[in-house]
Order: structure tokens, then sequence, then C-alpha cells
């Protein structure tokens, strides 16, 4: 396990359920919580098998969800894998995994840019707009 677990952050988890052969992965801000929450309900031993911290959530979100795209052709069912926490170490150091953040950082960079330049149009748009006098009625035909 890598890191120490439920200090300060936010972290991406593996969960093994050895017996299946299987890691569940995910975004937590309490991993061991998180594994006492699946223990519940599940009839198998789990473990915390791996844990990443970082200190922004939406880095772990951009670095988990690059892992579901790394291995979808492992994926099990839900966020469950047939993986080896060496193949999900390796997942982890792909350039596309390292990356996530940075490129969901300018992501989220560049949809606050379009906003706000949509908003900005839209406002020179209204302020263009000549609005009804106020208290006039308009002037309707009865048949």
């Amino acid at each position: 396990m890598s890191g120490a677990a439920d200090s300060e952050g936010t972290y991406v988890y593996a969960i093994s359920c050895r017996r299946l052969g299987l890691l569940k992965i995910g975004v937590a801000d309490e991993p061991r919580k998180r594994l006492r929450e699946l223990q519940v309900g599940s009839p198998l031993e789990l473990t915390l098998a791996y844990t990443q911290p970082y200190g922004e959530r939406g880095d772990a979100v951009a670095v988990c969800e690059e892992l579901y795209r790394c291995f979808a052709e492992k994926r099990d069912r839900g966020r469950w894998y047939r993986l080896t926490v060496e193949q999900l170490r390796y997942g982890f150091g792909r350039r596309a995994t390292v990356e996530a953040p940075q490129r969901a950082r300018a992501a989220e960079a560049a949809r606050a840019s379009q906003f706000a330049a949509g908003e900005q149009k839209r406002t020179r748009t209204l302020a263009a707009t000549p609005s009804p006098p106020i208290g006039k009625r308009a002037l309707t035909t009865r048949h």
C-alpha cells in the first residue's frame, strides 16, 4: 500500500477481493472507511491493497477516470477489475495517468473561459436590445 491512508487529502484507492482476483478502484477521502463500508455488504474478505494521495479531489478523480479508461477491457462489473496490484501500479505510472490532473484542470479552465465569453456576449446582447416602455399596455385588436 502506498502512502499513509486517511491523512489529509483525497485518495485513489484499490480494494482487493483476493478470493475472486478483483480490485475495486475508486476515490475517497477516507479509504479505510470506504473499505469498512464495502466489507459490511461482502461475504468475502476485502483488503485495502493500494492508496495514492492527491492534494485536490479533482486530481484524484481525473486519475481514477484515466485508470478506468486504461483498464476498461479488464472491467468485471461496476468499478471492479480483474487486475493485480502490479498492473495497477503500471497504470499509475502511464504518461496519460500522470498527466490526467493537468489535462482536467486545462479542460476546466477552457470551459470556464467559454462560459465567461458566453456571459459577456449575452450581457452585450441584452444591453443592446431596447426594452418596452414601463407602464404602457400593448395595443391589441379585438375582433
